[in-house]
């Protein structure tokens, strides 16, 4: 939605990109709290932030050689305000935060198969074109019907949690098709849970509820996409914030990026 010229260099060409730190320290505090979710539905405890806490280092440096282990790596993407250091600094503290202040909140609902934490959804939608398949995985589904979705995150230059972030709800509509049955709420209530990296770190909470409108709004998008990946058509959108080297890896390729011979970048206009 926000670049479909993007999307299909990442998934359909699949054109390799060097891998974020900042994602890669997203990915390893993710992967701690849904190991302590995962507990908790084996032993009704959470284990102590401190036996979390030692867990950084082993899941950061497994994590590490899963990504560079990958066929299509080719490196990691080095940025000056976001060096590895200060991901690893900025990203551990978050362990002991989620512990103390965030999982008190939460038990797993629990299905004949486990609980519901990082829980594959499968699923089939229809298209214009025949039905197509839905892949996804549910970061927690609460005892109390709640679906959460943790997101560690950075601010904006005033210090706050981007409103886009927020306020946005499209991939909550999506696992809501498979929640809201499990629940019986045709109005699922979501929250979002907002690790905010920073010499401070906190959490905010984004709470609000997606009903039928939410999921038709969704399912019309992904019968859309699914119509244009196989029939085509990928215009590039300049008019996002997406469209900037710092968040796009197919940024120079597309806006006809060269180096003058003084060194110097410039941009075609498109």
């Amino acid at each position: 939605m926000l670049c479909p010229k993007h999307y299909k260099l990442k998934f359909l060409d699949k054109i390799p990109e060097a891998s974020s730190w900042v994602a890669h320290g997203g990915i390893v505090v993710h992967e701690i709290i849904e190991t302590a979710l995962k507990v908790f539905a084996r032993t009704g405890k959470y284990p102590d932030w401190k036996d979390m806490d030692d867990q950084f280092d082993v899941v950061w440096n497994r994590q590490q050689t899963k990504t560079q282990g990958k066929d299509d790596f080719i490196g990691w993407k080095e940025d000056a305000k976001e060096p590895v250091e200060k991901v690893r600094m900025e990203c551990r503290p978050l362990i002991r935060l989620a512990r103390e202040e965030a999982l008190p909140r939460y038990q797993p609902w629990m299905l004949d198969s486990g609980p519901v934490v990082e829980k594959r959804i499968d699923l089939e939608l229809e298209s214009a074109i025949g039905t197509f398949p839905l892949i996804g995985y549910i970061d927690l589904l609460d005892a109390s019907g709640v679906l959460v979705d943790w997101k560690t995150t950075g601010v904006n230059k005033e210090g706050n949690v981007s409103d886009r972030k927020l306020k946005g709800w499209l991939q909550n509509a999506a696992y809501s098709l498979w929640a809201w049955p499990i629940v019986g709420e045709e109005y699922l209530p979501c929250q979002k849970v907002f690790l905010v990296k920073g010499r401070v770190p906190r959490i905010e909470y984004s709470n609000f509820k997606v009903g039928p409108k939410h999921r038709k709004f969704f399912t019309d998008v992904a019968a859309e996409v699914w119509v244009s990946t196989v029939q085509g058509g990928f215009p590039a959108n300049p008019n996002t914030w997406m469209c900037n080297p710092k968040y796009c890896s197919y940024y120079a390729v597309c806006r006809g990026e060269v180096e003058d011979d003084d060194g110097s970048d410039q941009s075609a206009d498109i």
